[in-house]
C-alpha cells in the first residue's frame, strides 16, 4: 500500500505526511488522528528511501512505540520494523550506558527504583538534613531543580544545607553505581551538550515527537540537541498538559517557533473519536482556560450524538456500588469488558469499585499504582532477581541487607561501607568475607545473617536452567499479584535469553507508562493514566470539588492556585475525550460522570478538609449546554 493511499489531497493529515520541511509543528487536539497522520508520515519517507533504521520516533509509552511499527506492518511498508520507536527513558538509558559515556559522566546508569530510596533516606540521617519526610523533600528538589535548568548544576546552584544534602545524596549513588530516576535525561542532555562531536548525532536523519507539551524544558532541550543534524517534527497539544508533577514545560510547544523560524505549522482538530455531545462538552469547559479555545475541536457528524449521564451518589460506598452494579448490567447486556474505562481522581475510590467488580464475578484490572510493585513480595523478588543477574547490583542489594528492618539496619550498612571503600571492595564482596570470618565487621549479627540468606537464594536462582526458569520461579505465571512484572517480559524473553538482557529489560521499562489498549477487562485508572487510550464507555467517578479540582496547598498565591486549576481543568479535558464512538459496529459512544454528596470522615480528614459534605466539582458546571442536567442517583 501507498503511504497516501486512501489519504484527501490536501486534507490535514495529507499535508503533514506530505510536508518537505525540515522544522515541523502540529497542534493536535485529542482524537483528531495524530498517530495516523505521523504514520503515514513514517511510511512516505521509506518510500522515499530513507532508511528506517535512521528514523527515530519518540513516543509517550512503550505501547504508542510498538503500535507505529505494528501499523506499519499493516501498511505493508517494507522495514518497518527496523525504525527506533522508543521513548525518551529508553533511548537515554540505551546511549548513557555505552562506556563512554559512563566514562565522561563518572555515574553509572543504573536508575533507583522507587522502593529502593527508602534505605538511602535512612542512610542519609546524619541529623543534619531533617526528618525522613524532610529529606525526601531535598532529594525530590535536587531532581526539579534537573528538570527544569538545563545548564545549570543542581549542586552549585544550591546553597547551605542544600548543597550539603545534595552532595551527600551524590556520595551515596556514586558509591552504589546508580542514579535517581530523574536525572537519567539530564545527564542525556549533559553529555550531548559537551561531546558535539559524538556518534549519536549521526544516529538518526529525521526525528518524530509526540505529546511534546509533556516533556520538561532539559527533555526539550535532549530533543534539540538530537535533532541538530536532523529533520524534525513535533506534535503536541497545550490543552493536554497535564503533568506539572514531573516538571512538564507546556509553553514549549509554543516558545518552539522562536528557535524555529523556517518552520512549517500544521493543525488537527476534527475529532475523530468522540461522539458530538462529548465534544461540545470538551470545548465549554476548556475554553474557561486562557487561550483554551485557541483551536476548539471541530465534530465529526458521522460519530453521532452519543450517550452521556450526570449522577450524584449519596456517598462513596454508594457511588462504587452503583458504577459497578452499572457496569455488571452492561456486561449482561452484551458489553465486551475490554470497551469499559472507569477514571478516578484519587487511588483509593478506584480500588473501591475495582473490588466490588471482582466480587461480582467481572474481570477487571486496576492500573492504580504508580509502579509495577504492589506488595513487600514482589518488590523482594524483584531485588532478588537484579542481584542474581549481577552480584554488584548494590541498590537492590542494599534494600536487601536492609529488608525487613524498621531502618534498613542503617548503622550496621554503614559499617560495612566504610569497609567497602577502605578495601576498594563490593558490598557483595565484602559481605563474603565478614561471613567467612576474614575480615571483622562488629556488631553485624543480623546483617550476617540476612546476607546469608540472600546468597542462598540467589546461588540456588543461578542453577537454574535459564532465564525464563529465573523469571517463573521468582513470578509464577499463574499469579495475580505477578502479572505486571511479567508484562516486561512478555515477546522479550526465550530460552536464550541470558539474565543480563532481562536486567536491561526491567531497567528500561519498569517506570515507563503501560497501558494497553487491546484488552479483554475493565480498566481502573486514574485520571492521568488515561493520556492517550480510547474506550467506547467511560466512567469519571468522584468528581467533587477537593478531589477534582483538588483544594489548593496552603500557602499557595493566586498565581499558583491559578495554574493548579487551569491544569486540572485540563486533566477533566482529557479524561473527557477518551470516549470513542464505534461507527462501525452502531454503538455511540457513552460517558457517565458521578459524584456523591458526603465523605467518609476518613477521606475529609486527608483531604485536609474535615468538612465530610462533598459538593459537585466546579468543572460539572463549566460543561455548557449540550451537557445533560444532572440526576439522583438511586
Amino acid at each position: 500500500m501507498a503511504w497516501d493511499d486512501g489519504l484527501t489531497r490536501r486534507s490535514p493529515a495529507h499535508g503533514i505526511a506530505a510536508d518537505e520541511g525540515s522544522r515541523i509543528r502540529t497542534i493536535a487536539g485529542p482524537g483528531t488522528g495524530k498517530s495516523f497522520s505521523m504514520r503515514r508520515r513514517v511510511a512516505r519517507l521509506i518510500e522515499t528511501g530513507i532508511e528506517p533504521s535512521r528514523i527515530l520516533a519518540v513516543t509517550f509509552t512503550r505501547i504508542a512505540a510498538e503500535d507505529i511499527r505494528r501499523e506499519l506492518n499493516g501498511l505493508e511498508i517494507e522495514g518497518a520494523q527496523e525504525i527506533s520507536a522508543r521513548t525518551l527513558h529508553s533511548l537515554a538509558m540505551r546511549i548513557l550506558r555505552k562506556q563512554q559515556v559512563i566514562d565522561a559522566l563518572g555515574r553509572v546508569t543504573r536508575p533507583l527504583f522507587g522502593f529502593e530510596t527508602e534505605p538511602l533516606l535512612f542512610d542519609l540521617d546524619n541529623g543534619q538534613f531533617g526528618n525522613k519526610r524532610a529529606r525526601h523533600d531535598r532529594m525530590q528538589a535536587y531532581e526539579a531543580a534537573f528538570a527544569r535548568s538545563q545548564d545549570e548544576d543542581p549542586i552549585d546552584s544550591a546553597t547551605g544545607i542544600d548543597r550539603r544534602f545534595r552532595r551527600a545524596l551524590v556520595s551515596w549513588m556514586t558509591f552504589h553505581k546508580c542514579m535517581l530516576l530523574g536525572e537519567v535525561i539530564p545527564f542525556l542532555y549533559i553529555y550531548l551538550r559537551d561531546n558535539p562531536a559524538s556518534p549519536e548525532f549521526d544516529d538518526y536523519d529525521h526525528v518524530l515527537v509526540d505529546e511534546y507539551q509533556d516533556l520538561n524544558k532539559v527533555e526539550q532541550s535532549v530533543i534539540e540537541l538530537l535533532s541538530r543534524d536532523s529533520d524534525v517534527i513535533i506534535v503536541g497539544d497545550d490543552n493536554q498538559s497535564i503533568y506539572s508533577f514531573k516538571h512538564a514545560h507546556p509553553a514549549g510547544i509554543i516558545e518552539w517557533e522562536e528557535d524555529n523560524q523556517e518552520r512549517s505549522d500544521h493543525e488537527l482538530t476534527t475529532c475523530f473519536r468522540c461522539p458530538e455531545r462529548v465534544v461540545a462538552m470538551a470545548n465549554s469547559l476548556i475554553a474557561n482556560n486562557p487561550h483554551g479555545d485557541d483551536h476548539p475541536l471541530q465534530v465529526r457528524t458521522e460519530n453521532g450524538e452519543g450517550v452521556v449521564r450526570i449522577l450524584q451518589f449519596v456517598g462513596i460506598a454508594e457511588e462504587a456500588d452503583g458504577i459497578t452494579a452499572d457496569i455488571v448490567a452492561k456486561i449482561e447486556q452484551g458489553e465486551d469488558p475490554g470497551n469499559i474505562i472507569v477514571l478516578t481522581p484519587r487511588k483509593r475510590l478506584g480500588l473501591e469499585i475495582s473490588n466490588r467488580l471482582r466480587e461480582a464475578g467481572i474481570s477487571c484490572r486496576d492500573y492504580l499504582s504508580e509502579s509495577e510493585l504492589e506488595s513487600q513480595e514482589v518488590t523482594e523478588r524483584l531485588a532478588l532477581l537484579m542481584v542474581a543477574c549481577d552480584r554488584d547490583d548494590r541498590p537492590a542489594l542494599r534494600w536487601l541487607l536492609g529488608y525487613p528492618s524498621a531502618d534498613y539496619r542503617k548503622g550496621q550498612y554503614q559499617r560495612l561501607r566504610e569497609l567497602c571503600e577502605e578495601n576498594d571492595a563490593s558490598p557483595w564482596e565484602m559481605m563474603e568475607r565478614v561471613v567467612a570470618g576474614e575480615v571483622a565487621l562488629p556488631a553485624s549479627r543480623t546483617l550476617r545473617e540476612r546476607f546469608s540468606e540472600i546468597r542462598r537464594t540467589v546461588e540456588r536462582l543461578s542453577e537454574l536452567d535459564s532465564a525464563e526458569d529465573v523469571l517463573d520461579e521468582l513470578f509464577p505465571p499463574n499469579d495475580d499479584q505477578f502479572r505486571r512484572i511479567r508484562e516486561l517480559f512478555e515477546g522479550e524473553v526465550d530460552e536464550d535469553t541470558q539474565l543480563s538482557e532481562v536486567r536491561r529489560l526491567v531497567l528500561e521499562k519498569m517506570y515507563e507508562p503501560n497501558f494497553p489498549e487491546d484488552v479483554d477487562y475493565v480498566r481502573i485508572m486514574t485520571l492521568y493514566g488515561s493520556k492517550g487510550l480510547g474506550s467506547n464507555v467511560v466512567y469519571i467517578t468522584s468528581l467533587v470539588d477537593g478531589l477534582l479540582p483538588r483544594f489548593p496547598d496552603e500557602g499557595d498565591d493566586a498565581a499558583a492556585r491559578r495554574r493548579k486549576l487551569e491544569e486540572q481543568r485540563r486533566l477533566f479535558y482529557v479524561a473527557l475525550t477518551r470516549v470513542k464512538a464505534d461507527v462501525a459496529n452502531g454503538k455511540p459512544g457513552e460517558l457517565c460522570l458521578s459524584s456523591f454528596r458526603q465523605f467518609e470522615w476518613a477521606e475529609a480528614h486527608n483531604m485536609n478538609n474535615g468538612n465530610v459534605n462533598a459538593r459537585a466539582s466546579r468543572f460539572l458546571s463549566e460543561l455548557g449546554p449540550r451537557a445533560p442536567r444532572p440526576v439522583r442517583a438511586n
